[in-house]
């Protein structure tokens, strides 16, 4: 439980704060099943960091298939 919610936390360390449950709820949710991870393959650190990595790279996929697509801020 204290992984999951440090998971979560360093990702709003850099000083931009919590501003409500559903920005902290992906990393919440991905903590804990990187926690279960780890637990349920014998205590090895590689699936919690495949389950990472496959989380950066399908924001990453959406990231720039999909912003293109929006409008611009401020226009």
């Amino acid at each position: 439980m204290i992984s999951t919610v440090l998971f979560a936390s360093i990702h709003f360390a850099n000083g931009g704060g919590i501003g409500s449950v559903v920005e902290i709820l992906p990393y919440l949710m991905l903590g804990l099943m990187m926690s279960l991870a780890y637990i349920l393959t014998g205590k090895s650190l590689a699936y919690a960091y495949m389950l990472h990595v496959a989380n950066n790279g399908m924001a990453l996929l959406v990231l720039y298939t999909l912003a293109p697509l929006l409008p611009a801020a401020g226009v």
